[in-house]
């Protein structure tokens, strides 16, 4: 019988979008009403009940001329202060800053907090985390500090910040830091980690110290690696990797290592245990090298006068397109390149270069290949001509007078319609002082579908939301593409109320949310799409209004601020103004006991709302390393905590109905301590090939299976031979895999050990005769291998000629079965050539073992009918 199916069987293709909302909030900029009382309200689903009621609101009388007299007294007062560096009195609006300790709800005293303005920052937060990374942001912050020293509460007050700032807050032997831009919450938190780092020593190949070296603190995540914390060695040779704990917690990683930040084939390092970090400098050894200038021009090949964040890669050279995809390669960065020439003084000698460019804030890449310097102290020189790999929208921003919105960010995503209609969202982008902007991206989108660009900005006064939405061809060619004059309707008003606390005061500055209501977990909206989601912050008379063009007639609406939540509210269109009220929350704390084989692994504590018919996401608190943690911000009521890894998601250890109360701390005595000594065992793995060399990269798979019997899986990976694997005491059973060699079961494993990973073999499929195929079908092979440690498949494509090749994943004997295939991967009818199977039997040897076998002529005309029915839509089982 005929199949058609979405995916080959044998080729599944995994296809994730991830779609980045970014939507641009106000903050108020004036004071904070200091006790206005709700005189009426209306509850409209709100938790505390009710009925409708007319809500009044209090209006300030203030002047135009006396709000710019107190913007001019702040101005007055904050240039006062940096010059005296003494907290002058404040005079408008304040931004409250906390200290806490990571991961915990205690407030350190005493912290000295130093923040700066960075207004040339191109109002992007992300930038200044740039400057973080590459150890420049202290000294950015230094030049234009003010400083002040937290209260016993670990609270300072500064004034409220008029664009992008740096806060950095530092108590001995403690240092911590945040960025935000101008549209925060009136009271941040500023999480200070032990302040640890780490020497790095750089030698050349006689022994002596090499000078302006880079060296990067780089993690790795399932093989992807990122630099952390970059520094340049002095005189000495010497660099400090400053504040390594702050970088921690960052995107899961599973590797650290320390290793020169140059481009180099591989990473030049050591892998580093940042528990236990090293007293003694960590010694690298600088290769001889040459250099390479990367020269940016511009649409004019002239060179590019905008700024730059440019990456300088090596590769092997003649390397194909999965060694190039590689993430375990060495690169360079350079940020903030201004003049069109990015300059890498070291380059190893022999590799192949690809040079990536890429615009602040720009998500888009643009790449260059050239050869590298062939001997030490050469010089080579790469051009990179900008718009060729990706899309530029260029264009003026206005409003409906025909003003340019200046310093205006801007949000843009192209709608993708036709049989699988999506959003793709394009990033942010701010314009200049005449409304206009320039965004590098890469638009997806196939000539049969339609897209629509969607340009949104929200009023940093007012807060109102306009946007803009023209048509695009499609698919949209490479290069420079000027939009014009955009002209911004301002959306209309969709829900508009007030948030108050549980005193019925006005709560100003507080961020405010809403989307279609939905039952389904989790779900996100993009306007004119599935839903409508929106966001915004409520004035000073805690008033907000969100702005739309919704799908459906009812949403939810929830708020936040600092340590206070509201429950979901549910309402619908029409229903009149809307009064969301703020709760007092609460926390859990407790403690991770462990073996002292544990902490290896990363764990998370998750806490669950029990009332199923709020919708609530689950609260996080990572683990520390002495196994403390925190989940904060709870909402009063009962919830289910879990122990989870952090990787894979699965419970260790779960404590149902532990409650909360408003205001206070939870310290259940099941969570201090979650003791899994004796359930919960690490083994080290050492995964080498048959010549005792480590396997770079690769994966395990555990399987789980919980009171009930039933499984479950745990992914983790293969890093430089090592593989780290937990148990229950029962011990694990444990799949090993690595790009190149064959598959590895074990069974209940208890101990730590040595695993050797033999060297998969290479098959090559031969069909004979020669199978004539129409036009749009094609004849592929999956080969199932069954050996020693179970059984695993491949799939082979054959060619025109019926030949084919792959690597196997075992050894031992295989059968191998035909199929007619048609479509694409996205589409794919498939039909078993019925009854023709083989068996061949596949060694482990060096070379490819070929193996030519017959089809049987009548059986694969068919399956090919049968396939070609399927795809023309004309068979049981064709796809809906």
């Amino acid at each position: 019988m005929s199949s058609s199916q979405s995916r080959s069987p044998v080729r599944w293709v995994v296809v994730a979008i991830a779609v980045v909302m970014t939507v641009l909030v106000w903050v108020s900029m004036r004071a904070q009403p200091s006790g206005n009382v709700v005189a009426a309200t209306v509850a409209s689903g709100g938790p505390e009940g009710g009925d409708a009621r007319q809500t009044q609101r209090l209006g300030s009388n203030e002047s135009e001329n006396e709000r710019e007299a107190e913007r001019a007294s702040v101005a007055n007062a904050a240039a006062a202060s940096a010059a005296t560096n003494e907290p002058a009195p404040i005079v408008g609006p304040k931004l409250v800053l906390r200290a806490l300790r990571a991961g915990s709800i205690e407030a350190i005293p005493g912290v000295e907090f130093a923040w700066a303005e960075f207004p040339e920052a191109d109002a992007m937060a992300y930038r200044l985390w740039s400057w973080f990374v590459d150890g420049e942001l202290e000294a950015r912050v230094a030049a234009g500090a003010r400083k002040v020293v937290a209260d016993e509460h670990g609270r300072a007050e500064i004034p409220q910040p008029k664009s992008s700032f740096a806060v950095i807050a530092s108590a001995p032997g403690w240092w911590g830091m945040t960025t935000s831009t101008e549209d925060c919450e009136p009271e941040i938190e500023v999480q200070l980690e032990r302040d640890r780092e780490i020497a790095v020593l750089v030698v050349d190949g006689a022994g002596q110290p090499v000078g302006d070296v880079p060296v990067a603190l780089r993690s790795s995540y399932w093989g992807n690696g990122q630099d952390r914390l970059r520094a340049r060695t002095s005189s000495d040779g010497v660099a400090r990797l400053r504040h390594v704990d702050s970088v921690l917690g960052q995107g899961g990683a599973q590797e650290w290592m320390v290793a020169l930040a140059i481009a180099a084939v591989k990473p030049i390092g050591a892998t580093i245990d940042l528990a236990t970090l090293p007293s003694e400098p960590i010694r690298l050894v600088l290769p001889a090298t040459g250099s390479c200038e990367v020269r940016l021009l511009d649409e004019r090949g002239e060179l590019a006068a905008e700024s730059f964040d440019v990456t300088l890669d090596a590769q092997l050279p003649g390397a194909d397109e999965k060694q190039r995809r590689r993430a375990d390669r060495g690169a360079a960065t350079l940020i903030d390149v201004h003049d069109g020439v990015a300059f890498f003084p070291f380059v190893e000698l022999g590799a192949e270069l690809v040079a990536a460019a890429r615009r602040p804030g720009n998500w888009a890449l643009q790449q260059e290949r050239g050869r590298g310097p062939t001997r030490a102290g050469e010089k080579v020189e790469l051009e990179l001509r900008l718009g060729r790999d990706v899309v530029t929208f260029v264009g003026r921003s206005l409003d409906l007078a025909g003003t340019p919105l200046a310093a205006r960010q801007l949000e843009l995503r192209i709608r993708v319609s036709g049989d699988n209609s999506w959003v793709q969202s394009l990033g942010s982008v701010q314009t200049d002082a005449e409304g206009r902007f320039r965004l590098d991206t890469q638009v997806q989108g196939e000539p049969t579908q339609s897209l629509t660009l969607v340009a949104e900005s929200r009023d940093p006064k007012s807060g109102a939301a306009s946007r803009v939405s023209l048509p695009l061809t499609s698919p949209v060619p490479k290069g420079v593409l000027e939009l014009g004059d955009l002209v911004f309707t301002e959306l209309p008003v969709l829900l508009a109320g007030v948030v108050v606390d549980e005193a019925g005061l006005f709560v100003a500055g507080a961020s405010v949310s809403g989307q279609t209501h939905t039952t389904e977990e989790n779900e996100q909206f993009f306007d004119d799409e599935e839903g409508w989601w929106a966001s915004a912050r409520t004035d000073e008379q805690g008033h907000f209004e969100l702005r739309g063009k919704p799908v459906g007639d009812e949403f939810q609406v929830s708020a936040s601020i600092g340590d206070r939540r509201s429950l979901p509210l549910v309402t619908r269109r029409g229903d009149g103004e809307l009064v969301v009220r703020l709760l007092t929350t609460g926390a859990i704390v407790g403690r991770v006991v462990r073996d002292g084989a544990g902490g290896v692994e990363s764990m998370v504590v998750s806490a669950q709302f029990s009332d199923p018919t709020l919708q609530l996401d689950s609260a996080m608190g990572d683990v520390a390393a002495d196994g403390s943690f925190a989940v904060r911000r709870l909402l009063p009521g009962t919830y289910s905590v879990s122990l989870r890894n952090q990787s894979s998601w699965n419970d260790m250890s779960g404590v149902p109905d532990v409650v909360v109360r408003a205001g206070e701390v939870t310290r259940d005595p099941r969570l201090d301590p979650i003791d899994l000594r004796g359930t919960h065992f690490v083994v080290r793995l050492t995964i080498v090939d048959e010549n005792q060399e480590p396997v770079p990269r690769g994966w395990f798979m555990r399987e789980l299976k919980n009171a009930a019997g039933e499984s479950s899986h745990e992914w983790g990976p293969i890093i430089n031979g090592k593989a780290t694997v937990a148990h229950d005491g029962s011990g694990a059973n444990v799949r090993l895999q690595a790009e190149g060699f064959c598959v590895v079961r074990l069974e209940k494993v208890l101990a730590d050990q040595t695993v050797v990973l033999r060297r998969s073999p290479r098959a090559r499929i031969v069909v004979r005769p020669v199978p004539s195929l129409p036009p749009g079908i094609s004849l592929g092979a999956s080969v199932a291998a069954k050996g020693p440690n179970g059984e695993d498949s491949a799939w082979i494509e054959l060619d025109a000629n019926g030949e084919g090749e792959a690597q196997l994943p075992m050894i031992g004997t295989a059968t191998v079965t035909f199929y007619a295939v048609a479509g694409d991967e996205e589409n794919q009818s498939w039909e078993q050539v019925q009854g023709v199977e083989a068996l061949i039997e596949v060694a482990s040897r060096p070379g490819v073992q070929r193996f030519e076998l017959e089809l049987d002529p009548t059986k694969l005309a068919a399956a090919i009918e049968a396939v070609r029915l399927a795809a023309a839509g004309e068979s049981v089982g064709q796809d809906q």
